[in-house]
């Protein structure tokens, strides 16, 4: 069974459903002295912010919103790093990052508010990625469904008798696939390189990251023939984030 980060660490088997844009919101006066994006749906609604692909630590940030009566009352923000999409824990070294998370936790509560959050000094990238991953957490709650419109997702199988487990991430804006990442990492999370002899499986990546950008469509993604196993673990990866009915 799939190890998935993002929104599956979160919310167990969410309803799997690619969406397109929805409507923008409108703001209203909440009352509480800020503004929050008009008619919430009551859940635990997901939102990620977007990956840099330059970014060697493969980092972004993932939120989930809890509303209740229209309004959110509890807020999860985690931050995943590579090699395995795993969040980082309570052994992270960078005492900023925690201020950070907890202030704008809070900051977001009490005024219900996106446009009320402010970067945290000493935390410029961690306040980024809140502020991205909540504002596309609100498109899911105005919509009533949750949407992967925007942001980074992060998928990881099982490690297979080697060791090796497929790590994938895609990124979605405004509703098709921008980006896409797929490797198979050894149990210490070394990457195939180059120099992996298997020139097939170099083929296959490319040929199934093309496809699943140039479509934005997982069951229009081919399998590679002689590289079945990294084409199964490539579906396995990116399934949670597609209809595979149409998309």
């Amino acid at each position: 069974m799939k190890k998935l980060f993002g929104i599956l660490t979160i919310v167990a088997l969410m309803a799997v459903v690619f969406a397109g844009c929805t409507d923008d919101a409108t703001p209203n006066d909440n009352g509480n002295g800020g503004e929050t994006p008009a008619g919430l749906v009551d859940g635990t609604w997901v939102g990620n912010a977007t990956m840099n692909p330059e970014n060697t630590r493969y980092s972004f940030g993932t939120v989930a919103l809890e509303v209740v009566d229209g309004e959110i009352v509890s807020v999860d923000y985690k931050e995943i790093q590579g090699p395995f999409a795993e969040a980082k824990g309570e052994d992270y070294s960078y005492e900023a990052f925690f201020t950070a998370v907890d202030e704008l936790s809070q900051k977001l509560v009490e005024t219900q508010s996106v446009d009320e959050l402010d970067t945290v000094a000493g935390a410029t990238s961690t306040s980024g990625y809140f502020v991205e991953a909540v504002t596309n957490a609100l498109e899911s709650a105005n919509a009533g469904q949750q949407l992967y419109n925007n942001g980074t997702y992060a998928g990881v199988t099982e490690a297979d008798s080697r060791g090796v487990r497929g790590v994938g991430y895609v990124t979605f804006a405004n509703g098709s696939v921008s980006h896409v990442l797929y490797e198979e990492r050894d149990s210490e999370g070394a990457p195939k390189g180059e120099d992996y002899s298997y020139e097939l499986y170099h083929e296959a990546v490319a040929s199934l990251q093309s496809q699943l950008m140039d479509t934005s469509s997982l069951s229009d993604v081919d399998t590679v023939a002689g590289a079945t196993s990294t084409s199964n673990n490539f579906v396995e990866v990116f399934a949670p984030y597609f209809s595979l009915s149409g998309n």
